[in-house]
């Protein structure tokens, strides 16, 4: 049990990652961001949805490793990305994948008001359309990876191949 958690936690960090930003400026002030929806098979980037009682011992065992004395590289990224969540309070808000160009990636945490305006899109229906969807929204970047988006204003469906990945 513990390794499955544990597992679903490096999954967290390995969902928020951003490639080298020159386009996109990190930045505390509210910004526009465009880009185009991203689908992800594996894809943890919240706890969203999570019962209670799940989040309770994934809670637990993330503060365990964080008494640890010799972390390895990736558990201490694993708890800088959770507490950066955290801190801003998207723990558990819903979200969703962002393709800014063919090497960066945002993982953008949203209100379930605004969350309304991109769940309704399916990405098998897409593909076989020849479709995809691009949007633009206005969101603050939280750390390399992370967007806390205030609202999206617009979702278009135009003509392109929609990109997903494992």
């Amino acid at each position: 049990m513990k390794n499955t958690i544990l597992g679903l936690c490096l999954l967290l960090v390995a969902s928020c990652q951003l490639q080298p930003k020159d386009k996109i400026d990190q930045a505390s002030a509210s910004q526009e961001i465009q880009g185009e929806l991203y689908f992800k098979f594996i894809s943890l980037g919240s706890f969203h949805d999570f019962p209670d009682s799940s989040i309770s011992k994934l809670e637990s065992m993330i503060d365990s490793l964080s008494r640890e004395k010799n972390l390895s590289e990736q558990d201490q990224k694993l708890l800088r990305t959770i507490n950066i969540l955290k801190d801003n309070k998207l723990i558990r808000k819903p979200y969703f994948q962002l393709k800014i160009d063919s090497t960066r990636f945002l993982t953008v945490y949203v209100s379930e008001e605004e969350y309304e305006k991109v769940k309704q899109f399916d990405r098998q229906e897409l593909i076989n359309e020849n479709k995809k969807i691009d949007i633009s929204l206005k969101g603050r970047i939280i750390e390399e990876g992370i967007v806390d988006c205030s609202e999206i204003l617009s979702t278009k469906k135009v003509d392109g191949k929609t990109f997903w990945r494992k």
